[in-house]
């Protein structure tokens, strides 16, 4: 909302703040044609967390890379067919040879909830990419 002041003394005005010096009526407190103009605007930032997390055994290598025994990561992903934001929770276990996710929608709707053995999770993510 557009607030004019007069320049002057401060008085709040009910000129329209199109009007310029020329046109503008004198205040009528102390008659001077400046203006002063407040305006507010408002923004909304949303943040949105994640963690993630990889195990590793000091000196076991797989190639040239340590490679993670587990993995796991908590956080928001943006998500094309919801066309928003999903909580995930994903945990792998290669030790116990174990996969755990599940998907959430803000309004609290599950997309997703597998849980089954890392060897037969097949389809998905970096697994469709190795098939």
């Amino acid at each position: 909302m557009n607030i004019a002041k007069c320049g002057g003394c401060g008085v709040q005005l009910n000129t329209p703040a199109e009007m310029t010096g020329a046109s503008r009526p004198p205040c009528p407190e102390c008659g001077s044609s400046s203006r002063v103009f407040d305006d507010t605007v408002v923004e909304t930032i949303e943040m949105l967390d994640s963690w993630s997390m990889k195990h590793r055994r000091p000196g076991e290598r797989q190639g040239k890379k340590k490679s993670a025994i587990a993995e796991s990561f908590d956080g928001w992903e943006y998500n094309r067919d919801e066309n928003d934001w999903v909580r995930v929770s994903r945990s792998v276990d290669r030790l116990n040879d174990w996969y755990r996710e599940t998907i959430t929608t803000r309004d609290g709707r599950i997309l997703r909830d597998v849980s089954e053995p890392l060897s037969q999770h097949r389809g998905r993510g970096a697994a469709r990419r190795n098939e």
